[in-house]
Order: structure tokens, then C-alpha cells, then sequence
């Protein structure tokens, strides 16, 4: 995915805003120069020199922001504003989804947009992983680059990217794929109930290996969560049963499943819940989990 062609347009006029600010304070550019004929300048070493003027500290982005000297909107300024909390140093470019590009570094996982060209080009479709030196900046809630990606011609091999593939379900599992920024460090569970906590560990391979501790002392000091868990497991369970039986040509019913194993079934679903009242021990009659075909 990348940016609509508005917000395109108001991220590069606005970056070489930035741009042509640092260039004219650290003496990169000379002279009385626009924005629209820094932008319209094919010398990419100027403007390299001006990005490492900007990004050095935010000293020449504070005063871009105070002295606003291309009499840039109030949205834009606090577009620019966001910058402070970009992201600058070599990143491991993992994969392409629609929705956007992952990312990571040692901890998290960015989901990051193109600007113009999907990234795919930008990176004249080099084999992934790849390792990358980027500055990931916020824009209107999402992520982005600043126009300058650097690909390190490094390949991979097998061990690397077994690590890397690791640490991205790892950070996945804990922080979920950070789509904006600044991003404050809490685990994607931290501000759940209970109940959608074990829910978050539960929903997927991935995550029940990952927090196999965290279920099991969550339902040691949370035992009223016994039949959601019993439930959840079922569901996956469920998965599994109903593929099977549509390989053998089952025909439609009703089926009851507890902790992993299939107990009963039946064609009506009033039937089947007889069967369990009288099969089943009181105390774990909310733990079956019934599907039907």
C-alpha cells in the first residue's frame, strides 16, 4: 500500500521544506531559493547533505517549526512536528503485504507505506530479508519513509533468515505490528480485560508457544476463565475435525469436542446437548465446544 497522491504530494513539498530549511542554515544552499525549485534540483547530494543536516538532532527542526519560514499550514506544522519522532538506522526489510511492508529491528515490527512507487521497485525487487538503512517517519497516523532507502547488498542465508523470521513472530506476539508512531513499548495485551488477554494468546500457533506461561498463570489467578479457554481450544480443534470429515465425505451434523477429543454427535443440536448433560461431568459442560458441519 501506499500514500493517495494528496497526501504524496503535501509529504514531498513538505519534506523538502525541511530539506531546503537545513540546507540554507548549514550553508548546503545558497541563495534565495523556493521550495518548488529545491524540489524541481536533481542534485541528490545536495539534498543528502541537507537530510543529514535535518536528521542530525532536532535543533534545525525546532527552529523550522518556531520561524515556519514557507508559511506552512497549521496541519502541516504539526505533521512536522510528528518527525521528532522518527525512527533512523538499519532495519531488516522482512516482507511485502498489501496493507504495507514490514519492517523490524532488534525489538519491533513496523508496518511501513510506500510514498509513491511501491516498495517492491524502490528496492528493484531484491530478495528478502533484506537490510535496509531508512528513517521511518509518522504521517496522519501511519508510518512511512522520508524518500531515501539505501539497500545494503548483503544475502542471507538459511540461519539468518530462520533468526530473523523468529524475531518477527516474537515481536509480532508481543507488540503486534506497529503502525504508528511514537510507540510506547506496551505489549499489545497491556490494556485488555482478562478475558481478551487470553483471547490475544490463544489466536494463533505463534502466540499460544510464545505465552504458554502467561495462559497458564492467567487462568491459575483467573479459574473463571476455564470454559473461554476450553472454548477457544475447541474452536481450534473444531478446525481440524471439520477438514478431516470433509475429506472422508461426512455428511452434515452436529459435533461436541472436549479438550481436543470429539465425545459425541448427532443430528439435531437439542440431541446432541442431552448427550452432554449426561455425558459430560457438571463441572465441565461449559468446556465443550459444539460445531456443526
Amino acid at each position: 500500500m501506499r500514500l493517495n497522491e494528496g497526501d504524496y504530494n503535501q509529504f514531498i513539498r513538505l519534506h523538502h521544506a525541511l530539506l531546503l530549511y537545513a540546507g540554507q542554515k548549514k550553508g548546503h544552499v545558497k541563495g534565495n531559493v523556493s521550495v518548488e525549485q529545491f524540489m524541481a534540483d536533481k542534485d541528490f547530494g545536495l539534498k543528502a547533505k541537507a537530510r543529514e543536516a535535518l536528521y542530525k538532532d532536532n535543533q534545525v527542526l525546532d527552529g523550522f517549526l518556531r520561524e515556519n519560514p514557507f508559511g506552512l499550514s497549521a496541519e502541516e506544522i504539526d505533521i512536522a512536528a510528528g518527525f521528532r519522532h522518527r525512527l533512523s538506522g538499519r532495519f531488516i526489510m522482512m516482507k511485502q503485504l498489501k496493507e504495507h511492508a514490514i519492517f523490524t529491528d532488534d525489538n519491533y515490527a513496523y508496518g511501513v507505506l510506500a510514498l509513491s512507487t511501491p516498495l517492491e521497485m524502490v528496492m528493484h525487487y531484491a530478495t528478502l530479508p533484506c537490510m535496509v538503512e531508512a528513517v521511518l517517519l509518522p504521517f496522519k497516523g501511519k508510518i512511512i519513509y522520508d524518500g531515501f532507502l539505501m539497500p545494503y547488498n548483503v544475502r542471507f542465508g538459511g540461519g539468518y533468515r530462520s533468526s530473523f523470521n523468529d524475531q518477527l513472530k516474537e515481536a509480532k506476539a508481543k507488540y503486534g505490528i506497529v503502525t504508528s508512531l511514537p510507540f510506547d513499548g506496551k505489549e499489545a495485551w497491556a490494556d485488555k480485560s482478562p478475558s481478551e488477554q487470553l483471547a490475544y494468546f490463544m489466536e494463533s500457533k505463534a502466540n499460544r508457544e510464545e505465552f504458554e506461561e502467561k495462559i497458564q498463570a492467567l487462568l491459575k489467578k483467573q479459574p473463571k476463565l476455564l470454559p473461554e479457554y476450553h472454548q477457544l481450544w475447541g474452536a481450534i480443534h473444531a478446525t481440524v475435525y471439520k477438514r478431516n470429515f470433509k475429506g472422508l465425505g461426512l455428511q452434515k451434523a452436529w459435533y461436541a469436542v472436549l479438550e481436543g477429543q470429539l465425545i459425541s454427535s448427532a443430528m439435531d443440536k437439542v440431541e446432541l446437548a442431552k448427550t452432554i448433560k449426561s455425558l459430560v461431568p457438571k463441572d465441565k459442560i461449559g468446556w465443550v465446544h459444539v460445531f456443526r458441519m
